[in-house]
């Protein structure tokens, strides 16, 4: 069970939490999303358990705040059988963007995914950021501080030309 708040405690709706064993040959995912009040509640199975209201589970999920992250991403707890572990979450602004226009024989093209990736070897760990070019082909991307190790755009009926392959 957990709270998904912003930074000021306002409750975040309507945001997909994810938990499974960290072994999870043995496990089925458990899925719910947080209430009005940005609660969430879900079942699993004793043992370490990885819980995490992660975007990469919320793609185009309208209800995540544009602009913030959540911190932390994963958590990791360990659940006895009978037990009720609290697991909150909090929403963040990002404070880093990489920007751009998005265009076709140069005019702006609105509604463009713009994705980014970022792997961390020495953490082991992966970030997945969207957004979507606005109604002048320009966007701001979210991102955290580090090196983005790919950034595409994609939107049906069109092919990036420039620059090739992300």
């Amino acid at each position: 069970t957990g709270k998904l708040t912003m930074e000021n405690g306002t409750p975040v709706p309507g945001i997909i939490v994810f938990a499974a064993l960290s072994d999870m040959m043995y496990d089925m995912p458990s899925m719910a999303m947080s209430d009005a009040q940005g609660d969430y509640l879900l079942g699993v199975l004793p043992g370490q358990v990885i819980v995490s209201p992660s975007f990469m589970f919320n793609f185009e999920n309208t209800n995540w705040p544009a602009d913030y992250y959540v911190d932390p991403a994963v958590d990791s707890v360990n659940v006895a059988e009978g037990q009720t572990v609290t697991s909150n979450f909090v929403f963040k602004p990002y404070t880093s963007f990489v920007t751009g226009k998005c265009t076709v024989n140069g005019a702006g093209l609105p509604g463009v995914q713009i994705s980014g990736f970022a792997f961390d070897m020495t953490t082991f760990t992966i970030n997945y950021y969207e957004t979507y070019s606005d109604q002048n082909g320009d966007y701001r991307l979210g991102v955290l501080p580090g090196i983005l190790t790919s950034l595409t755009a994609d939107k049906d009926g069109y092919d990036l030309t420039s620059p090739v392959g992300g």
